[in-house]
């Protein structure tokens, strides 16, 4: 069935195409954050240092469980902020807000 058959929607859909580039997925699998990312780097300490005094005064108070989950919800929130900033720089935000 050549392209002129199928309906139009499907025409459309293709696969492949240019893939996004936040910087989530190499934070994620490498530790590494893009150069016009580094200040998510200060965001994601700050988070970790006010985890662990949540739990306890310094980290060797915590057991290995409570680090372990520290860590893990640190490196979610690196990826999750890479795509927030991706998306404020790419799409129509002004901000905060929608743009007019």
């Amino acid at each position: 069935m050549n392209n002129e058959n199928k309906p139009k929607l499907t025409t459309k859909l293709k696969s492949g195409g240019q893939k996004v580039k936040h910087g989530g997925y190499s934070f994620l699998s490498k530790g590494e954050l893009p150069k016009n990312r580094k200040h998510v780097l200060v965001y994601l300490t700050a988070a970790r240092m006010n985890l662990i005094a949540d739990l306890g005064p310094t980290e060797a108070d915590l057991t290995a469980a409570q680090i372990i989950i520290i860590d893990r919800i640190v490196s979610k929130l690196g990826v999750i902020r890479c795509i927030e900033e991706h998306i404020r720089e790419n799409t129509v935000m002004m901000g905060h807000q929608l743009a007019p």
